[in-house]
């Protein structure tokens, strides 16, 4: 059995979980982490309780700690009162961090937020879904546009893998033919019956034996 764990608040995330993802084979090396803004006044008026300094180190503390862990995150553009300045500090972190994948919406007010009691919807629509695609566009560019040619899946992590259409052996027909690959023509092999545990376990021998010959 394997858990996939998704969305703690940035301000919440203990090192004692991470240590847990790291060391346990069955927990999914993938992470929900909502970051919002990249502006920390803007997350001020938000109250979400942490500066986007904390949150970028708080990154950067799990990719130290898990290496391969794949992170996805939500971004809000427009929130009121948001500026010119404080849209360009969210388009930095999309084309750095490196997301898997990024839930991206234009601000609008919810009933009961902290923002509609205080706060005035001041930012015009049309700003909203100018900034909206820019950040749309700024994420295109972060994880890499995937030319003719290519075919496109997910990994175990949740992270886009795109690799060249080339010919492959075709294993299906049992012979040394090759064939142009293609969504048709991906193909899996049934090895041994066996659990998560021990699949780890044979992957670690196997590393190191490829260390010792190395």
């Amino acid at each position: 059995m394997r858990f996939r764990y998704t969305s703690p608040h940035p301000k919440d995330f203990p090192d004692e979980l991470q240590y847990l993802m790291r060391d346990r084979h069955n927990i999914c090396k993938y992470i929900h982490l909502p970051a919002q803004t990249g502006s920390s006044t803007v997350l001020e008026r938000m109250r979400r309780g942490y500066t986007h300094e904390a949150y970028l180190d708080l990154v950067q503390k799990i990719r130290e700690m898990v290496p391969q862990m794949g992170i996805r995150t939500d971004f809000i553009c427009g929130f009121c009162g948001e500026t010119e300045e404080e849209h360009e500090d969210t388009l930095s972190p999309v084309r750095t961090v490196g997301y898997v994948m990024a839930y991206m919406f234009a601000h609008s007010m919810g009933e009961k937020t902290h923002a509609n009691r205080n706060s005035d919807d001041d930012v015009p629509e049309e700003v909203k879904q100018r900034r909206l695609n820019e950040l749309i566009e700024a994420f295109r560019e972060s994880t890499g546009q995937s030319p003719d040619g290519e075919l496109i899946g997910k990994s175990d992590r949740g992270h886009r893998v795109s690799f060249a259409k080339l010919l492959v052996i075709d294993r299906a027909d049992n012979s040394t033919c090759k064939r142009n690959s293609s969504v048709a023509s991906l193909f899996g092999e049934s090895l041994v019956i066996t659990k998560l545990s021990l699949v780890r376990r044979v992957q670690d021998e196997e590393l190191v034996a490829c260390e010792s010959s190395a």
